[in-house]
């Protein structure tokens, strides 16, 4: 862990994204590209991320993106644009968060349903979604892993997760051809702190992966 003792500097705004406003926040040097944006599991508002482990992120240059989803956290004014799926709901509000602060290029760190999401947009926004860091999670059925084979890209799972088990992980990492990262131990919660020395290292690796492959 770094040597913060103060909290983050996040820059708050409200987001009008189809029919809601959602709030977002980010924090970092505004002109680092690619921005990483933290997109939870249902119902995962954005203080679901601690902001000793955004610190982490924050501290070796990179901008964090994160929001509340119109379903949970700050109230929206609406609970639905118009989808009929929640899951594309988040994914526009994913990208309408990256909007509010000027970021071009994302790398999704997607949890649980949230990594669904993620390789959803990867697929759909081949130029706005520059890399994925998947975090217990599974294969989205509707999206071809071979399509997100040349992203960078890591999985990271853990071994004692029992609402995705690990063979979710295993298959996933195949499925995109991305290394595997199992913290032992780790159930379906937000990584501990004891898993960062070698989360947050694997986080900057595809945020520099991302930037030399885009030419960033």
């Amino acid at each position: 862990m770094t040597g913060y003792d103060f909290p983050v500097a996040w820059s708050t705004r409200s987001v009008a994204v189809r029919g809601a406003t959602i709030t977002a926040q980010a924090a970092g040097e505004p002109t680092a590209d690619p921005a990483v944006v933290l997109l939870g599991g249902s119902r995962r508002a954005s203080h679901w991320w601690p902001d000793a482990f955004c610190a982490e992120l924050v501290d070796a240059g990179v901008r964090v993106v994160r929001f509340d989803p119109r379903d949970t956290g700050e109230p929206a004014t609406a609970l639905s644009g118009g989808h009929a799926s929640p899951d594309a709901d988040r994914a526009d509000d994913a990208l309408a968060a990256a909007d509010a602060f000027g970021a071009a290029h994302v790398v999704v760190l997607g949890v649980s349903s949230g990594g669904v999401v993620a390789q959803r947009l990867a697929a759909q926004h081949p130029d706005r979604v520059v890399g994925l860091v998947l975090m217990s999670t599974t294969v989205a059925g509707d999206v071809d892993g071979s399509a997100l084979t040349s992203l960078p890209s890591v999985v990271v799972h853990g071994s004692a997760d029992s609402t995705c088990p690990l063979a979710h992980g295993e298959a996933l990492a195949e499925a995109i051809d991305a290394p595997l990262i199992v913290l032992t131990d780790v159930g379906h919660a937000p990584p501990p702190p004891r898993t960062w020395p070698s989360l947050v290292p694997a986080i900057l690796g595809v945020v520099r992966d991302a930037r030399d492959g885009e030419g960033l």
